[in-house]
């Protein structure tokens, strides 16, 4: 008998701000499948906040509402998603939540890097568990800030003998 696999939320936003990309995938030790996806405009005044933070000239108030504003965001875009895919939240093991990035700088002299959308608020919200802050730690260790591109481009085309793959987004990265 085949074990069941588990099934994740995948969830991030570009630095272009078009639209909250969320990704339901089941996983097993040898496959992970993509079961629904969807890509959910992003809220425009929402958006018009994460760009006046992004432009400069906030407090840190403003920075602390719209980390909040997003989670909720995020939240009513994800129990949108899981009604309309008829996805059972205790068949959910965990969100992974990428966040909108504010600010990225992994070659500074203090190397960081800043993504919004509260995990604690998120998960509040949806009532599942939530993984957040991907980069940063990757930063901590030495990296640019792009954990997961390297190991799944790997489990992608790592059969192949020379492979190049270059991300284009508003971060790219080559693996």
């Amino acid at each position: 008998m085949r074990k069941m696999k588990k099934k994740y939320l995948g969830v991030m936003t570009g630095t272009s701000l078009d639209g909250v990309d969320i990704a339901l995938c089941a996983v097993d030790k040898e496959v992970c499948s993509l079961e629904a996806y969807e890509s959910i405009p992003f809220d425009l005044n929402l958006k018009k906040k994460v760009l006046r933070l992004i432009e400069g000239n906030i407090s840190l108030k403003d920075v602390g509402e719209v980390d909040c504003h997003l989670a909720n965001f995020f939240a009513k875009c994800i129990n949108t998603f899981l009604a309309k895919y008829s996805c059972a939240k205790e068949d959910i093991v965990a969100i992974g939540l990428h966040g909108q990035t504010l600010w990225h700088e992994p070659n500074g002299e203090y190397p960081f890097t800043m993504q919004l959308g509260n995990a604690s608020v998120l998960a509040v919200e949806t009532g599942l568990d939530v993984v957040a802050d991907f980069r940063s730690k990757d930063i901590a260790l030495g990296g640019q800030g792009a954990p997961f591109a390297p190991a799944f481009h790997q489990f992608l085309f790592g059969h192949l003998e020379k492979c190049v793959v270059l991300n284009i987004g508003g971060m790219s990265n080559i693996s």
